[in-house]
């Protein structure tokens, strides 16, 4: 008798999670939510509403009132307090960042979809998302957490970059690395510049006899085409060099 009612559970909140629930603007400031026959399905009225997005929405009742995460029922998922402000991350509200108001100051904090804390309001600066990885500042040093808020590099660098493309740059002691998201770094030469990476491959620039050059590295640091021995002038020259080696290469296999 107990699996069937948990059976039935299971099927109501199914689906509950499967119907579809539009906003609407009744007045001036104030949104409810209705389902597809125009019906209002929760008792509330709301001043900010998000649409649903896997079973959850992000809403505010009014202007002094903390920001919260619901469900179809209307239940608070919401596990901490303090929110005055949401960025979505996402389009699924997957992770969420929201500024929170803690100790009369004000912080940033990511949240995932069931109202869960990923990286606490303890941090300096906004928690970005970028290829799956999250740089972040403590004690002026960086490092980077993932997605599920497990700090995959520790707190090492004076300065880094946002990951791009499994790659990311990062700053110790006057040193430059390569960093991949399992941690292990490749210590690199110093150049003017290095763009984010796209394809294993970075565009770098370097002074060379008192003049800029542009070229590019591979994911190890080594120099496909070498700013000083090249001699490219702009960094659209040396994109156009690399694409046309990427088609000849695709032409040849």
């Amino acid at each position: 008798m107990k699996k069937i009612f948990f059976l039935m559970l299971m099927l109501c909140a199914l689906s509950l999670n499967s119907q579809s629930y539009e906003i609407k603007r009744v007045a001036t400031n104030s949104y409810v939510y209705v389902d597809s026959m125009g019906n209002k399905v929760l008792s509330d009225t709301f001043l900010c509403a998000y649409e649903y997005h896997n079973g959850v929405a992000w809403v505010q009742e009014r202007n002094d009132a903390e920001w919260k995460l619901i469900n179809k029922r209307g239940d608070d998922l919401t596990q901490m307090d303090g929110i005055k402000t949401v960025f979505a991350i996402d389009e699924d509200y997957k992770l969420v960042n929201v500024l929170v108001e803690k100790d009369k100051a004000m912080c940033n904090c990511l949240i995932n979809g069931k109202g869960q804390v990923i990286i606490p309001c303890i941090y300096k600066g906004l928690p970005i998302v970028e290829d799956g990885m999250i740089c972040i500042r403590k004690d002026n040093r960086y490092g980077y957490f993932d997605t599920l808020g497990n700090l995959k590099i520790p707190f090492l660098y004076d300065s880094a970059d946002d990951f791009s493309n499994g790659y990311a740059l990062a700053r110790r002691n006057d040193s430059t690395f390569i960093l991949s998201k399992n941690g292990m770094e490749r210590n690199i030469k110093e150049y003017n510049s290095i763009d984010p990476f796209w394809k294993d491959i970075a565009v770098v620039s370097d002074s060379c006899n008192g003049m800029l050059y542009y070229g590019v590295i591979n994911f190890r640091g080594d120099e496909i085409i070498s700013p000083c021995e090249s001699k490219v002038k702009t960094r659209d020259e040396v994109l156009d060099i690399i694409y046309d080696k990427m088609r000849k290469n695709s032409l040849d296999n």
